[in-house]
């Protein structure tokens, strides 16, 4: 991509009259402001490969302009944008993305359509039925207007691309070239290796399934130079974003609110979807604690949440314990795994201790983000933690989330 600021407009090319007029307005008024319009109907013509494109978009775009208009809220393809810039800019809150509602769309409405998308009313803007051209104009002032004035610096899904783009520049010729072919990514349009690299990383980022995974990374993992990383960066795409995003947007509630619960019951469950929701960010960090615990259980958990902080960060020593736990709490930056004990989990705590656990925690380190493993099911939630965000959709069922977790420890025995 150039270095000129681009931004993203989704949409689908059956939003009618007004879409388009908006269209056409956007890309004047972002010209005008030296940004470059990314727009499929205008970028791509016929035999492109638009998949690779659109998803190296949707990594490197440095803002967006979601169109809502009633067809749109039915197209997958427009939820796969929405619900990947939504996240984007979860992980970097000064990525701006502007939903447009247009044709009588509301709020409730894309909410319902995108589950996965949030959105705020101070981040809207509505296109009033069918606008004049002074009101379209005003309409396309103001969309460009809520974009962010500094469209630079970098983020944690772009690093993600390049970490892996470098990663695959180790893989033998002819592994390679077979990995294209699965990827379904002709080879032709980019011949120079680092940007051949650079796009096979961008498809593997939207690999559906984690027995996909592995049938791309078992024929090249053994070139890696550090071949855990390598899995354990690519592993977590089996995971839909959709899925792992409420996870990223726990971090930005209200301190003492940052409560999940995931229908799993295994520890690597919770770290895969840790890992897909932060795209690997090193700086997130998962500790499980679970049975058996002595009678003084809830502070038996509340001390290790507590040690656990003080070790993550080097800091050993015990003098200034609350000073030292809220500084480090503050940076929000970990995620406390609690399975509740069930016929699955036997070692799980029980749902009497959890909540004591959650209530406490929430009061004395508000900034740690609690996930709660439920099982196979969402029984009780409600009735225990009712501001609690469900990751959902989780592992359909416990075969499932087993099956899952086989194949990532199998990943990770390969890569040694």
């Amino acid at each position: 991509m150039s270095d000129e600021p681009a931004i993203f407009v989704s949409h689908s090319s059956a939003d009618g009259e007004t879409a388009r007029r908006l269209r056409v307005g956007l890309a004047a008024a972002l010209e005008t402001r030296g940004l470059r319009m990314l727009l499929d109907e205008t970028h791509l013509g016929p035999g492109d490969l638009w998949k690779p494109i659109l998803h190296r978009w949707l990594a490197e775009c440095d803002g967006a302009i979601v169109l809502l208009a009633p067809v749109a809220l039915t197209k997958p393809w427009v939820r796969k944008e929405a619900t990947i810039l939504a996240w984007r800019a979860a992980l970097r809150p000064d990525l701006g993305v502007v939903p447009v509602l247009i044709d009588g769309v509301t709020p409730e409405q894309v909410e319902e359509a995108f589950p996965a998308v949030e959105l705020e009313a101070s981040q809207v803007v509505r296109v009033p039925a069918n606008p004049t051209d002074e009101a379209l104009a005003a309409v396309v002032a103001e969309i460009v207007e809520r974009l962010p004035v500094g469209l630079s610096g970098d983020d944690d899904v772009r690093r993600w691309v390049r970490d892996v783009a470098d990663q695959l520049g180790d893989v033998r010729p002819h592994a390679f070239a077979a990995l294209v072919d699965q990827l379904d990514v002709a080879d032709e349009p980019w011949r120079a290796p680092p940007e051949r690299c650079r796009v096979v990383a961008h498809e593997l980022h939207h690999v559906p399934t984690l027995d996909d995974v592995e049938g791309y990374v078992t024929p090249i993992v053994r070139d890696m130079r550090d071949r855990r990383y390598f899995v354990e960066s690519v592993a977590p795409v089996g995971i839909p974003v959709d899925a792992a995003a409420p996870l990223i947007r726990a971090f930005a509630r209200d301190p003492g609110r940052r409560v999940l619960a995931l229908n799993g019951h295994e520890f690597e469950t919770a770290v895969r979807y840790v890992e897909r929701a932060t795209c690997g960010n090193r700086y997130f960090e998962s500790r499980q604690v679970a049975g058996p615990v002595p009678e003084d259980a809830v502070e038996h958990v509340c001390a290790a949440a507590r040690g656990w902080l003080l070790a993550s960060t080097g800091a050993g020593t015990e003098r200034r314990i609350a000073r030292q736990l809220a500084a480090i709490d503050r940076r929000g930056r970990r995620v406390l795994v609690l399975p509740l004990h069930n016929e699955e989990c036997p070692d799980g705590l029980t749902r009497a201790v959890v909540r004591d656990v959650v209530a406490r925690l929430c009061e004395e380190l508000p900034h740690l983000v609690l996930l709660v493993l439920t099982g196979p099911d969402y029984a009780g939630v409600d009735d225990l933690w009712p501001d609690a965000v469900r990751v959902a959709p989780g592992p359909t069922d416990v075969d499932t989330e087993l099956d899952e977790n086989a194949v990532y420890r199998r990943l990770l025995e390969q890569a040694g």
